[in-house]
């Protein structure tokens, strides 16, 4: 399965020159990852680790099951929902693109954008919290995100 992710140009470096192998995100240092957005997403892990019967300490953030022929759908999906702020990956001059092809075995959860942008406003609400695996349409996912705990050098396919 394709996986596209925006990740900053020394993860893919590393992976290039053999410093890494598997790359697990580290969020304790993250600046914008305080309060409730911390709260929202140890809510997040710990549905992942639940529904996947995993143990993960982090998760990588990316965009898989849809049928992309072209890199660009991300950005003209991004666009078409109103390019919400919260995305900031997408103005990042530091962040690039790669697809990875990951094993369809490998853990992952998919969760609609804006149902964890309402837990990032609201982490502790119930309702939000229930209702996070829910597509936020009834078209169905409207900027579906999906999350897998690490990105792996032998799965990268091309970085853009």
């Amino acid at each position: 399965m394709l996986f596209y992710t925006f990740q900053n140009s020394q993860v893919f470096t590393d992976m290039a020159t053999d410093v890494i192998q598997t790359y697990t995100p580290d969020w304790s240092g993250m600046s914008r990852l305080t309060t409730h957005n911390k709260e929202a997403y140890d809510y997040l892990l710990k549905k992942f680790n639940e529904i996947n019967h995993t143990q993960a300490e982090s998760l990588v953030f990316g965009y898989s099951g849809w049928d992309y022929w072209d890199s660009s759908c991300i950005f003209t999906r991004w666009e078409s929902i109103g390019k919400p702020p919260e995305a900031a990956w997408f103005r990042d001059p530091d962040k690039v693109l790669a697809i990875f092809d990951i094993p369809d075995d490998t853990p992952q959860m998919r969760h609609d954008f804006y149902r964890f942008s309402d837990l990032l406003v609201t982490p502790d609400c119930k309702c939000y919290q229930e209702n996070l695996l829910q597509a936020n349409d009834i078209k169905g996912f409207e900027f579906p995100i999906t999350n897998i705990p690490y990105l792996k050098k032998e799965w990268l396919v091309t970085v853009l």
